[in-house]
């Protein structure tokens, strides 16, 4: 019974979410209530922020009964329906969402609008903490249920950012270097902190008869640009507002390719390594260096490599 709901639930799902984004903007028939016929238990939706936890708006915008095969449609707000008094936070460093309740059958998506009423980003997977100050409207969805059917809610909040990063993630940039070479003993993944422009000088003169740093004048399909021509851009200037944290990776495979996919608050470097079918098995050395704010400063750094197939 559970694997037939399921199968409703995937087939229906998409058809109920178009039909209601169709409807208007109006509030939904039951706000935070149980369609009548259906047997469950709608879970929790909250913020935490300053150590103070907050409750959403929360909005009916569909269900289907299993048992009837009657699918209902409510009405999604929109940012521009949106009462003067929805709740209201101020993001801070400690901010998350909690979801109490073990009937939810989809994770929550994120929906994130501009003060304007202007989309930042649409039903993704993940909340993104926004990058210049204002406010923002704050939409998320998911849906409840058990072999009884299921019922679809909105929850929304209004946030006040400063813009400032926040330990959860930081704001990086980053270069990634093919630099080929060979260091006895060696354990990789290394990481190194450079600060200075003399600090990285002495980097380049410690490690150049390890890898391959010098320039290239053609880049080619399986390279890059040279490690000598990578760093021209850290000069003094560089250095009195950023830092550089430099990651040295070894690959079985010079097909493999990275991509530095985020920076926590506290060090970890989350890196994805895309993986190529078929690839070649020659042996490959990556120098990727982070640029990070100098006023942001972890006690430490890690990396942690998630593997993805390359597209």
């Amino acid at each position: 019974m559970v694997k037939n709901m399921k199968r409703a639930f995937a087939l229906g799902l998409p058809l109920l979410l178009t039909l209601a984004l169709l409807m208007g903007c109006e509030k939904g028939s039951s706000l935070g209530k149980n369609q009548p016929g259906l047997d469950i238990e709608v879970g929790i939706v909250k913020a935490l922020a300053g150590g103070v936890e907050y409750i959403p708006l929360q909005n009916w915008i569909y269900s289907y009964n299993a048992a009837t095969g009657v699918a209902a449609d409510g009405f999604r707000l929109q940012p521009a329906e949106i009462p003067d008094d929805l709740p209201s936070l101020q993001l801070t460093e400690d901010f998350k969402i909690i979801v109490e309740g073990n009937g939810a059958s989809d994770e929550l998506r994120y929906s994130l609008y501009d003060e304007d009423f202007q989309r930042v980003y649409f039903q993704a997977e993940e909340f993104t903490m926004p990058t210049k100050p204002g406010e923002y409207i704050l939409s998320m969805e998911t849906a409840w249920g058990n072999e009884s059917g299921y019922e679809g809610y909105q929850y929304l909040f209004k946030l006040k950012a400063d813009g400032k990063p926040t330990p959860e993630e930081l704001g990086f940039d980053a270069q990634i270097v093919r630099t080929n070479g060979y260091s006895e003993g060696s354990e990789y993944p290394i990481v190194t902190v450079v600060t200075s422009k003399a600090a990285l000088r002495h980097y380049f003169e410690e490690n150049k008869i390890c890898y391959d740093f010098a320039p290239r004048e053609a880049v080619y399909a399986d390279a890059t640009i040279g490690f000598a021509d990578a760093i021209q851009r850290y000069n003094n200037a560089f250095f009195e507002k950023k830092r550089l944290v430099v990651v040295v990776l070894e690959e079985g495979s010079g097909s493999i390719r990275h991509l530095v996919k985020k920076v926590g608050g506290n060090g970890e470097i989350t890196i994805e390594r895309l993986l190529p079918e078929p690839s070649t098995d020659d042996m490959a050395q990556w120098h990727i260096l982070i640029e990070l704010d100098q006023a942001l400063e972890p006690k430490g750094f890690r990396v942690v490599l998630e593997d993805a197939k390359a597209s």
